[in-house]
């Protein structure tokens, strides 16, 4: 036997069987759901806020409400999908719309807000209650979920790191407002936009790489579907 048929040998011999990964959309859900559940775990051990079921008669709470919901899914579901090499322009064209949404849904309270009370009546306080939980809960489950999204991810770890950001932190938003009160959208849009513009920062600037390493050392390396 030749040195090349030794090493091609050895090669042979030290492979590890590799299993194709589940198809993106079912791991995404799968994962939505439980995150989903572990948010309305939460909110269920703070109690729900004493004026949420006359907040479902506001159409300006429903709509920034359900747009963060939303955010948090197509977000959610494109991480998954961005991870595999060739499906990231459809995927990303399609959050980009549910962030929009979002913003205009919150922007819509605000100009609502001006108009009935003018600038004088609107009064801003602080709200260190959804900073802590926006920072807390998003930064952990943003390194919870880019183990998840990690197989793959190496071909574009930006996008996928961004949008996992924006899913957590949309479905962070989504769960304080069930039991933590703001008086205004002004309020809401000010702290919550904020932080969750701050905790993407500290996403885009460490994520990437730690999503990296990740994949290079993660167990099991897995085919993604194509």
């Amino acid at each position: 036997m030749t040195d090349t048929e030794r090493l091609i040998a050895e090669l042979a011999a030290s492979l590890e069987p590799v299993r194709p990964l589940r198809p993106p959309m079912l791991r995404a859900l799968l994962w939505l759901m439980a995150e989903a559940s572990l948010f309305l775990a939460v909110a269920l051990v703070h109690g729900f806020r004493p004026d949420l079921s006359t907040q479902f008669d506001n159409p300006h709470f429903v709509a920034e409400w359900s747009a963060a919901l939303l955010t948090a899914l197509v977000t959610g579901i494109a991480a998954f999908h961005v991870s595999i090499p060739g499906r990231e322009s459809w995927w990303v064209a399609i959050s980009v719309a549910a962030i929009a949404i979002w913003i205009l849904s919150l922007m819509s309270g605000v100009v609502a807000e001006f108009r009935a009370l003018g600038p004088d009546g609107i009064v801003m306080r602080t709200s260190w209650t959804c900073v802590e939980f926006l920072a807390v809960a998003g930064l952990l489950t943003i390194v919870g979920t880019m183990f998840l999204v990690r197989t793959g991810s190496v071909t574009n770890p930006v996008a996928t790191v961004m949008l996992t950001g924006i899913s957590v932190t949309a479905l962070a938003s989504w769960d304080l407002e069930l039991f933590h009160k703001l008086d205004t959208s002004t309020e809401l849009l000010v702290w919550h936009l904020s932080t969750i513009a701050a905790i993407l920062a500290v996403t885009r600037a460490g994520g990437p790489r730690l999503l990296m390493h990740m994949a290079t050392v993660g167990p099991g390396r897995r085919i993604p579907p194509t």
